[in-house]
């Protein structure tokens, strides 16, 4: 017999696992899609940089 109060903080048992899923119901994980997202995200925000500094630089060099 086991008590709960033994187990250490932070240990999970077998009930926590995820299910198993059946090989013709594959799906992406979705960790994979929140780093799809995030590429996205990421060279979006890039090109919005960059062409923020190529107006900024365009603006100067008129201005100059």
């Amino acid at each position: 017999m086991q008590d709960s109060w033994v187990l250490l903080w932070g240990a999970f048992s077998a009930d926590d696992w995820l299910p198993v899923r059946r090989l013709g119901n594959r799906t992406l994980h979705p960790r994979l899609v929140r780093l799809g997202s995030f590429i996205v995200v990421s060279l979006l925000a890039l090109a919005a940089w960059a062409a923020i500094w190529w107006a900024v630089r365009g603006f100067a060099s008129t201005v100059l």
